[in-house]
């Protein structure tokens, strides 16, 4: 669940259909670990995750395994 807060928080939005899209990538992780080396290393095997959201309602979280499209 730290992971899905971590995405909520600091994901870079991009439009995904009438929803928003919150990707885990490499500036999100910069801003979320402030220097900590070892969140770093436990973030980077999730680059690439993304949360879809719709106002205040959670759509669905998954691990992108290919290019994402809005």
């Amino acid at each position: 669940m730290d992971v899905v807060a971590t995405i909520l928080a600091f994901g870079s939005e991009k439009p995904a259909k009438g929803a928003v899209s919150l990707v885990l990538d490499k500036s999100a992780i910069e801003l979320a670990v402030e220097n900590n080396r070892h969140q770093r290393a436990r973030l980077e095997r999730y680059r690439g995750a993304y949360a879809i959201t719709s106002g205040n309602r959670l759509i669905t979280v998954a691990h992108g395994t290919r290019r994402f499209r809005a």
